[in-house]
């Protein structure tokens, strides 16, 4: 039997509608579903035997790519904070920090490459953490334009968006602090208005002196 051709059949059968039909024109309905789960768990077997021998590759990329000094942004998107390298590359187990296209949906035993950091905040030491350079490497080699096109950071690029960010934010805040305080005048004038407001002035010689003045 061609086993090539069985594993083909194997996997058109399970994709159903015209496939299954084609599948079925080719082996017995009966054989098929008999060794469909022994199919399926071998190229499971198969799979997972060729993400560990990638792991390797990424891993020595990763090794040449990031050594221990490199500041690099994080894996996560929205994170704006500097990460230092602090130790080699190395894999290791993880629930969800993995490239999508590395698992099937809902696979555990999940594993990628990591790199343990120093989070910095205002060029200081914030925290320890960790970064998924695996994924990073997949948004720099894909050059999409949803995620960071360059992990790693170059202090000239970065000194120029920093700077950027920093004025712009503190413009922003400065407009925001002089028109807050433009309020904060008003509030005060008011607060002074009714703090000097005694409703007993007016009275009964009060009347009579605003009275004389507008009579003449």
């Amino acid at each position: 039997m061609n086993m090539e051709l069985f594993d083909k059949a194997c996997e058109w059968y399970q994709k159903g509608g015209d496939f299954r039909t084609a599948a079925c024109e080719l082996f017995s309905k009966t054989k098929l579903e008999k060794t469909i789960d022994a199919y399926n768990e071998k190229k499971k077997k198969e799979r997972l035997a060729k993400r560990e021998e990638d792991l390797k590759k990424v891993l020595e990329r990763c090794k040449k790519k990031f050594p221990i000094g490199t500041l690099v942004w994080s894996d996560e998107g929205s994170d704006r904070l500097p990460n230092l390298i602090i130790s080699e590359p190395y894999i290791a187990e993880t629930d969800y920090r993995a490239p999508y296209s590395a698992y099937e949906c809902g696979e555990k035993n999940r594993k990628s490459v990591f790199v343990k950091t120093m989070r910095l905040s205002k060029c200081k030491p914030l925290h320890k953490d960790t970064v998924c350079l695996e994924i990073c490497l997949e948004h720099m080699d894909s050059k999409s334009d949803y995620c960071r096109r360059d992990h790693i950071i170059h202090f000239k690029d970065f000194y120029e968006t920093e700077t950027e960010e920093k004025n712009s934010k503190l413009k922003w805040l400065k407009d925001n602090q002089k028109r807050v305080q433009n309020q904060l005048d008003d509030i005060n004038k008011e607060i002074n208005w009714w703090e000097s407001y005694n409703p007993t002035d007016l009275n009964k010689e009060s009347v009579k002196e605003i009275l004389k003045e507008c009579l003449g």
